[in-house]
């Protein structure tokens, strides 16, 4: 075994200081394996960002899983998954595939905390990214993550929880997906009155004490003086005049008018800083725009054992949807394997140099690296917003 890994790899007298890996069969069979990484790479693009299986149920969780792991590097708590703000991103990505529109505010002027409302989500923080043309999951997070304003929204520490929307449709004549990532922090429920407790408490209160005998016995013999002394009064008294009976002016009351003042509740701050179009050198195009809001009000707490423990998405589908991330770490991987044959046969035995090995080589790298721009200009970029 380790004399055939030494004529494999290392040049020396028993291979004719030709290592096996540079001959022209081994060079044939990485040209194979290449070429073939390259078509399965974006087919496999095409292929699952068509699914809807992929992208309505696959996608989201992947994202989530994406996102708490930005966060978590950076010390900040891991984002709770909400089924009402999954359902509000999913009715804006909705909209906005029926409606082809790419923006915050649709063309009719709704905004996007309407989709919370629409969910029954109350909030005191809220923010939203939103991302279309894109055929690689990893490369989807990374351009959020390579702008400021969507960088802001991913690493606000105010947030407690997430929800993540898709829907396919067009825009511009292309085919796309539409993403819509929401935060949020739920506000806190009004306090309840416990309704028994309260009817508990009022019978309590209406409940006449009990009476014993000696007590009703006083309060008889009270009654009896009163009516005893009223009738001996009403016989002594005689009218001796006739008396007028003058009716009092009733004095002028005055009204003093109480203005009460208005009840206003808390209002949302917004803000949404746009600045022009930005291309990236990895074709990402940014629009830099930050849309969050705030309503000033008191914010539900969420304890510690309900943030998630465990990723939204299993490995499997986290590589089913980063196609691009695959096909790098391959031609890594081939690329290190033929530089590393290539300077082990330059180096060891300089005098005894094979320039059709070094041909060989030079011939396949150039090929990986053309293939992996192709590639590039095919099919890597998105369009967040």
């Amino acid at each position: 075994m380790k004399k055939h890994l030494k004529d494999f790899f290392i040049p020396h007298e028993g291979n004719d200081y030709a290592p096996q890996s540079l001959q022209k069969m081994a060079i044939t069979g990485m040209v194979v394996l290449v070429v073939l990484s390259f078509t399965f790479a974006n087919l496999h693009a095409i292929l699952w960002i068509t699914s809807d299986w992929m992208v309505s149920a696959v996608l989201p969780s992947v994202v989530v899983d994406l996102t708490n792991e930005e966060r978590v590097e950076s010390a900040l708590g891991a984002l709770k998954r909400n089924p009402a703000l999954d359902e509000a991103a999913r009715l804006k990505a909705q909209d906005m595939a029926k409606n082809e529109y790419f923006a915050h505010y649709s063309p009719d002027g709704i905004s996007p905390w309407y989709w919370f409302a629409q969910a029954d989500y109350n909030f005191v923080n809220a923010g939203e990214n939103l991302a279309i043309h894109f055929t690689d999951s990893a490369e989807l997070m990374d351009a959020w993550m390579d702008s400021p304003t969507h960088r802001t929204n991913i690493m606000n520490g105010n947030y407690t929880e997430i929800g993540v929307g898709t829907a396919e449709g067009t825009f511009d004549g292309y085919d796309t997906v539409y993403v819509v990532q929401l935060f949020g922090t739920p506000a806190a429920a009004p306090a309840s009155v416990d309704t028994e407790i309260v009817q508990v408490a009022q019978a309590a209160e209406i409940e006449p004490e009990p009476t014993t005998v000696a007590s009703q016995t006083i309060i008889e013999t009270e009654s009896t003086v009163a009516e005893e002394v009223a009738d001996v009064l009403a016989q002594e008294v005689t009218l001796t005049e006739d008396v007028v009976i003058v009716a009092a002016e009733p004095e002028p009351i005055t009204v003093e008018e109480v203005v009460s003042e208005p009840v206003v509740s808390p209002t949302a701050t917004s803000s949404a800083d746009v600045v022009d179009m930005e291309v990236t050198e990895t074709g990402v195009v940014l629009f830099s725009d930050l849309v969050s809001t705030s309503t000033g009000g008191v914010p539900a707490s969420i304890s510690p054992e309900d943030a998630p423990v465990s990723n939204e998405a299993s490995y499997i589908f986290e590589v089913l949807t980063q196609p691009h991330v695959m096909l790098q770490m391959l031609y890594v991987l081939v690329g290190l394997f033929v530089l590393g044959s290539l300077l082990l046969s330059i180096l060891i035995e300089i005098r005894r140099q094979q320039p059709v090995q070094i041909v060989y080589s030079g011939a396949l790298l150039a090929l990986m690296t053309g293939l992996f721009y192709v590639h590039s200009a095919l099919s890597v970029g998105a369009v967040v917003l």
